[in-house]
């Protein structure tokens, strides 16, 4: 195994560490823009829960071809 491959392959493997076990939800209300992670609410803007969500959707479709 050369080393780029032995680096994807690590790289990968903490790739699918790092995935949360439920997505996040996006909660907007009289209160403020949330993100929901298992009832831990996290305020954010509209545009920075937008912007969160679509990188974890790149995230796991990159996971996913790679598996």
């Amino acid at each position: 195994m050369d080393k780029r491959t032995e680096q994807t392959a690590m790289t990968q493997g903490r790739r699918r560490s790092c995935i949360p076990a439920t997505l996040p939800r996006l909660v907007v209300g009289a209160q403020g823009t949330f993100l929901v992670y298992s009832g831990l609410r996290i305020p954010a803007t509209a545009e920075q829960a937008q912007r969160h969500l679509v990188c974890l959707q790149q995230h796991l479709q990159e996971v996913a071809r790679a598996s």
